[in-house]
């Protein structure tokens, strides 16, 4: 049994030789070029990383726990590279606990304000700039596809 050909420059080549007598089908695997080299390289990284901070910022506009601010100031950002390519992340450092210097925060500590405990209403606040920061990048990525992809 024949297996498909792999998504490679050279698998699409054959498969453009096979669709040449199909109308419209070639200038369709054109575009797949270029929007496979439109998904990567240092634009896509360049995107990434500015919704990431934004999406830092965000989040620690709505975190609305404790009057020092040092909660604000532990919500932190990376980019990291992946198998699957670059990943940003936003995420919640352990602080000192207010009560006792000596002791840090529970690792929950940014769940419970997200979700609520019993005795405490939910305070969420990296939920919603993740979704904020969705929507931004979302309309972002296909304004550069739209730039880097002709017809």
């Amino acid at each position: 049994m024949a297996g498909r050909p792999s998504d490679t420059a050279a698998g699409r080549r054959v498969g453009r030789a096979r669709a040449a007598a199909l109308d419209g089908l070639d200038l369709t695997l054109g575009e797949l070029d270029g929007l496979a080299d439109a998904m990567g390289g240092a634009p896509l990284l360049a995107l990434l990383q500015e919704h990431t901070l934004l999406m830092e910022r965000d989040a620690q506009a709505r975190a609305a726990w404790g009057k020092s601010g040092r909660y604000r100031e532990a919500i932190r950002s990376k980019v990291f590279d992946n198998p699957d390519g670059p990943v940003g992340s936003v995420f919640v450092i352990q602080g000192p606990w207010t009560r006792n210097l000596a002791r840090l925060w529970p690792r929950n500590l940014p769940i419970w304000l997200e979700y609520g405990t019993r005795r405490m209403g939910a305070r969420p606040h990296l939920l919603p700039a993740l979704a904020a920061g969705k929507e931004r990048f979302s309309a972002a990525l296909l304004r550069l596809l739209a730039s880097r992809v002709t017809p």
